[in-house]
């Protein structure tokens, strides 16, 4: 998915992204939503964009802004 807007919005579902993968303008946010219909929560981490993981329970959002062009390796756990 490529995208020169200042949002985009990647699901979480079964512990997976979706979409999979995305490019980004630099100073763009992606915001996360945990649309798990269970008790899912899903960790999320980034070593060269999150300083502490994010935890993000069914129904809520986590919001990241990338200041830096790059590539990020973002990845989800329970």
């Amino acid at each position: 998915m490529n995208s020169k807007s200042s949002e985009i919005i990647v699901s979480l579902r079964d512990l997976r992204f979706l979409p999979d993968r995305i490019k980004i303008a630099v100073n763009s946010s992606v915001t996360f939503q945990n649309i798990e219909q269970d008790a899912q929560v899903h960790t999320i981490t980034c070593h060269n964009a999150l300083s502490t993981p994010a935890r993000i329970r069914p129904g809520e959002s986590f919001q990241l802004t990338f200041d830096r062009a790059g590539k990020f390796e973002i990845r989800t756990a329970p």
